[in-house]
């Protein structure tokens, strides 16, 4: 799967004019109450916490 996303990807989405950026987002949570917090690796963190993550997604022009 992973090598037809590799393959795939940057054909539908790709342009020598722009960029696409994935960035993943950890947003610390403190309490029980939220809906869909739980303990999970957060990368920006750099350790196990209470939060929500999620993919952000970005398209840039790239610079003549």
């Amino acid at each position: 799967m992973q090598d037809y996303l590799n393959e795939s990807i940057p054909e539908a989405i790709g342009s020598p004019k722009a960029m696409l950026i994935v960035d993943d987002v950890d947003i610390l949570k403190n309490g029980h109450d939220s809906v869909g917090v739980k303990r999970q690796y957060a990368g920006s963190l750099g350790h196990i916490a209470s939060c929500h993550s999620s993919l952000a997604n970005r398209e840039t022009a790239l610079q003549q």
